[in-house]
């Protein structure tokens, strides 16, 4: 008994020894086969965007679909000609089969006449078992009063509508790329400061729980700060999976492997847009400057901005909108044009051949018997049974909604620019009120956690310290990314999409803020105040020290 025991033992031992030494080797293998994260700069972003992004390609299949709807309508106006060769085997012939029974029948009694037949070429045309057919053919329409021109012009028009299109997804795709970049940024920034938050609520509750040994704070004190720290954790866990949602949205606008770790290598105050939209410019037109990143003295660039950037006309949405109106109106005069005649002149030149079936193949050209017709029809609608009514009856109100679309986008575009300016010097605003604030803001958090430490602060006091920090952080973050954005939306207003030039973009932070915010007034007691702009505010908890900063 005594010996198996220690067999048995021995065995545990050795098999502890075998998993102490394979779960390192495992974990340096896993370590091993893991990708390095991929560098991935503003730059990058924008250069990686175009080539990957299907709206872009899409907008470029329609220019290329306008292109061929304009040779097709110019080939309306130009000669048709076309080749034609046909070979024809009879397997019966009713001319055949007539002139074998209508034949005089043959007499024994009288000598056989070995006088050959006459040539007769009629009999060769009708009873011949093979035909070989050559032909040209040609067309060229004479009369279509307006619409050889009208249909060229509908179909330039089109085009142009196309092209439009084609910049309007250009420039929105540079905004999107700039905008869940910077998300994705400001998600990995709260993310550190949620982790940064987690370790000084531990510290905090240490602190209180030897405090409360000792007798100098009250259990509720102690309460309230482990209930603190067990509610960071699940902002913890939260700002990752923000943060990872926010990476992924960004490596599937580049068309990235959504497996492949990125690191984020420019922040949003150092991003300069200007070298950004160099590597991606739409075209060689001047543009508003869009700054070449975010300065802590208030000093900013100057925008200027020419009539070309600010009227109306000169949008994309609105000039596709226009080109949609000629479109329309080309549709309205050729649906009036059908209850006019027409008239065509074409021209039919063949060449036939009836070998034998001994010489299938004519040995010359000369074997093949020339045939040459030139017609000119003419084609006048009498009754249509109300067709042509109809179809004018679609165009025109067609245009009318074309031109409805053209008025809206008018004015959509005018109210743009005038919301653009807002935005910009809103977010100015906030950025220039964001400056110098987080460094107040950590200041004044040391100080308090020193007056608590030594017994002359209660816990309230440093949690609303702790929240106006991370709502100062979390302002300069957002402030940031509202600038830069805020920048470039006036930089690329000239193609962006009607209807896009107002409004701060916080969106990748708007589920972050409510989020944080929910822990923050959890924690503090009380609800802190929203970052302006919809600022992201990563959670505080009322007896957190939170700072902000990775520890």
């Amino acid at each position: 008994m005594t010996h198996s025991a220690l067999a048995g033992t021995a065995r545990r031992a050795a098999l502890a020894a075998l998993l102490v030494s394979i779960v390192p080797a495992l974990s340096i293998a896993q370590q091993t086969s893991a990708p390095a994260p991929r560098p991935l700069t503003l730059e990058d972003a924008f250069r990686l965007a175009e080539p990957s992004s299907d709206e872009v390609r899409i907008a470029e299949n329609a220019v290329a679909r306008s292109q061929g709807q304009y040779l097709q309508a110019r080939s309306t106006v130009l000669p048709q000609v076309n080749l034609t060769a046909n070979y024809t085997r009879q397997i019966q012939n009713q001319f055949s089969a007539i002139s074998r029974r209508f034949a005089q029948p043959s007499d024994p009694n009288v000598p056989r006449d070995t006088t050959p037949q006459p040539f007769n070429p009629i009999s060769i045309l009708f009873a011949s078992p093979n035909t070989i057919t050559l032909g040209l053919q040609a067309s060229q329409p004479l009369y279509l009063d307006n619409r050889f021109g009208l249909a060229s012009r509908v179909a330039k028009a089109n085009e142009a509508v196309s092209r439009y299109g084609l910049r309007t997804a250009r420039a929105q795709l540079r905004y999107d790329i700039a905008s869940a970049y910077f998300d994705a940024v400001i998600a990995d920034k709260f993310l550190q400061i949620a982790e940064s938050s987690l370790v000084q609520v531990e510290r905090t509750f240490r602190q209180t729980s030897l405090q409360r040994q000792v007798g100098t704070v009250a259990e509720y004190d102690l309460l309230r700060s482990r209930v603190a720290r067990d509610a960071q954790r699940p902002l913890v866990i939260q700002a990752q999976q923000n943060r990872d949602i926010s990476s992924l949205r960004l490596k599937q606008l580049l068309n990235l492997p959504l497996t492949q770790p990125i690191t984020l290598a420019t922040p949003i105050q150092d991003a300069d847009m200007d070298r950004v939209l160099a590597t991606s410019r739409l075209d060689a037109e001047v543009r508003p400057t869009a700054g070449t990143g975010l300065t802590t003295d208030g000093a900013f660039t100057t925008l200027t901005l020419s009539a070309r950037d600010t009227a109306p006309e000169q949008r994309s949405g609105v000039q596709q909108a226009m080109s949609a109106v000629e479109v329309q109106q080309g549709a309205v005069e050729n649906a009036a044009l059908q209850r006019l005649p027409s008239l065509t002149l074409s021209t039919n030149y063949q060449r036939f051949a009836y070998p034998s079936n001994a010489q299938i193949v004519p040995r010359s050209f000369a074997d093949f018997y020339p045939g040459w017709t030139v017609a000119l029809g003419m084609s006048v609608p009498l009754w249509t049974s109300g067709r042509i009514t109809g179809d004018v009856m679609v165009a025109k109100a067609n245009l009318a909604d074309a031109r409805a679309r053209l008025s809206q986008g008018k004015r959509a575009a005018s109210l743009d620019v005038q919301l653009a300016l807002r935005s910009l010097e809103q977010a100015e605003s906030n950025w220039l009120s964001s400056i110098g604030t987080e460094e107040q803001a950590d200041k004044a958090l040391r100080i308090a956690e020193v007056r608590y430490t030594n017994g002359i602060s209660t816990q309230l006091e440093l949690s609303d310290i702790r929240n106006l920090t991370i709502q100062s952080q979390a302002n300069r973050l957002q402030a940031a990314k509202d600038l830069q954005l805020a920048r470039l939306r006036m930089t690329l207003l000239r193609d962006l999409p009607l209807g896009s030039g107002g409004g701060t973009s916080a969106a990748g932070g708007a589920a972050q803020q409510s989020q944080l915010n929910t822990g923050a007034d959890q924690q503090g007691g009380q609800p802190g105040p929203t970052a302006p702009g919809g600022a992201p505010r990563s959670a505080s908890n009322a007896g957190t020290g939170i700072s902000g900063r990775p520890e």
